[in-house]
């Protein structure tokens, strides 16, 4: 109880100081920077889930396209308000994933893998050639609104016209998505997903649906991919077919492997941690791919749980100031954030 008291207090002390960031700079570039990878975080927690059942997806970053396309066309083309085409933006990219899930989520392996890339080619090349009067061709869609003014009770409206303002709502999204990450991976269904992906023929024999399951992780990965694609479109007011490259769905394999999949904390802090050395590799010129591929190698080969299979033992070495557990990750510890 005791370690669960600290480790909540870490918890809260991290998002007090999250929150106090543009208390401290209101610099444009580290405010962008912060809810860029936001944004990732969401990705990267989300593609965890249907990871978590064994099923490795390379076409993350085209529900985002899905998510962003939706977002801003419900906005600009129907009328909605952004805090109605937000979760919309989710549930379509969620239904177009229910949509191929039935033919594609029936293979595994390098099977799935190849489907999944394909599509995610697909719905790029859709994006750029065809309905150019809906989605602008190459040159994507323009002055795509900010959100509308937020109402708070007993303050004045919340105006989206500088990186403040973004940045407490792509830090809110990602808080709550991140606690239901965390309460999808204490319930049943998240015990499930781990069962499938340890032992998918024992988990079907003690009448588990594995199609069932499998579906449901990989719908809710794509919801939060489509999440993701509405904040980012109405912040940059423009997308374009390249910016929802293979690349980025790569980066969100990678993000989640480096920090380690057992945990929900695990896809956190493999995005920080890289989106921050990508960051600062920037000037040094294109290197951000061959830093990506180093890490991802470098975690493979030496740290097969990722960066959090090591967070236990520099927690001993530091005397226990850590506040999660100073044991190492056992394979029944895969529960929490």
């Amino acid at each position: 109880m005791h370690r669960l008291s600290r480790r909540v207090g870490g918890y809260l002390i991290l998002i007090v100081l999250l929150f106090l960031v543009p208390v401290g700079t209101r610099d444009p570039y580290y405010l962008y920077t912060a809810y860029r990878i936001f944004l990732l975080i969401i990705m990267a927690v989300g593609l965890r889930v249907t990871m978590t059942t064994g099923q490795v997806s390379f076409a993350h970053a085209a529900f985002m396209a899905i998510g962003a396309y939706s977002s801003a066309l419900l906005v600009m083309r129907v009328g909605l308000s952004f805090w109605l085409a937000l979760p919309l933006a989710g549930i379509i990219a969620m239904v177009v994933a229910i949509l191929i899930g039935f033919p594609i989520l029936r293979l595994t392996g390098v099977y799935f893998f190849l489907v999944t890339f394909a599509f995610g080619t697909v719905v790029m090349l859709i994006i750029t050639n065809y309905w150019r009067d809906v989605f602008g061709g190459t040159q994507g869609l323009l002055n795509i609104p900010v959100p509308d003014p937020l109402a708070i009770p007993g303050l004045p409206p919340l105006e989206f016209t500088t990186m403040t303002p973004f940045y407490y709502l792509g830090l809110m999204v990602m808080i709550i998505m991140i606690l239901f990450a965390v309460r999808l991976d204490r319930s049943r269904f998240g015990r499930v997903f781990r069962a499938i992906r340890q032992q998918d023929a024992l988990a079907q024999s003690v009448g588990v649906n594995l199609f069932s399951y499998k579906m449901l992780g990989w719908a809710i990965a794509c919801f939060f991919a489509g999440i993701a694609g509405s904040l980012f479109s109405h912040m940059h007011k423009v997308i374009t077919p390249g910016d929802f490259t293979i690349q980025l769905a790569v980066y969100c394999v990678v993000y989640v492997i480096v920090g380690g999949e057992h945990k929900v904390s695990g896809p956190i802090l493999g995005t920080a941690l890289l989106c921050l050395v990508a960051e600062y590799l920037r000037g040094f010129g294109p290197i951000e791919p061959l830093a990506y591929g180093v890490a991802l190698v470098l975690v493979i080969v030496f740290m097969p749980q990722g960066i959090l299979g090591i967070l236990p033992r520099i927690n001993a070495w530091l005397g226990n100031l850590w506040p999660g557990p100073s044991q190492g990750v056992s394979n029944n510890d895969t529960t929490g954030a």
